[in-house]
């Protein structure tokens, strides 16, 4: 949540720094409970994609699982604990100051909006699809609102999917558009490397 300009879906450097430490810290537990693979940190995950590049990394680069693989010391380490703490408090203070501010049960957004702010503090986010676009593409919105509001939002979200009766049978409509190759294994990019929400974090 950017306090700076107001807006509650815009990612911090806190937010981004403390889900490096956990992506690293919970994709070495998941890893951990799979039998068919011997992969078992993010270091393994880099490795394999390097030496299995044009496989791999197609469309996006790995920058996010290397700076990652960076970080130590979680859950414990100060840089963590300082940013998901600030990180929390902000986004727990941006949605609850939001609510009083207009005595509102929920916020209602748009899936397409980031739903980092909620994500991030840990209240509960319930998704609900809504309709089918022009283009044929699903559309849904997020509802969401502070500390222990899940019923109020599954009761809102009852009465928003009986009125619209949004959901409809999907259909296969063609083949998938291609994305252009990234060119990272040649080092000549065209187009789709992943590029990170801020600079340098350390």
């Amino acid at each position: 949540m950017d306090t700076d300009t107001g807006d509650v879906f815009a990612y911090t450097d806190d937010e981004f720094t403390a889900l490096l430490y956990e992506f690293k810290a919970q994709i070495a537990e998941y890893l951990a409970t799979l039998t068919h693979t011997d992969m078992r940190t993010l270091a393994d995950l880099i490795a394999f994609n390097n030496a299995h590049c044009e496989q791999e990394l197609v469309y996006y680069g790995q920058e996010i699982f290397e700076l990652a693989e960076q970080t130590s010391g979680y859950p414990t380490n100060p840089i963590y604990v300082a940013a998901r703490t600030h990180a929390t408090n902000t986004a727990r203070a941006g949605i609850n100051n939001a609510l009083a501010a207009d005595n509102l049960d929920a916020i209602v957004a748009p899936h397409l909006t980031n739903s980092t702010g909620p994500a991030v503090s840990g209240y509960p986010n319930l998704s609900l699809p809504v309709g089918i676009r022009d283009s044929g593409r699903p559309a849904g919105m997020l509802i969401y609102s502070t500390f222990l509001r899940e019923p109020k939002l599954l009761a809102l979200a009852y009465d928003l999917e009986q009125a619209l009766n949004g959901r409809q049978q999907p259909q296969f409509l063609g083949s998938v558009i291609p994305v252009p190759n990234a060119g990272l294994c040649t080092g000549r990019s065209h187009g789709g490397k992943a590029h990170l929400p801020h600079g340098r974090i350390f």
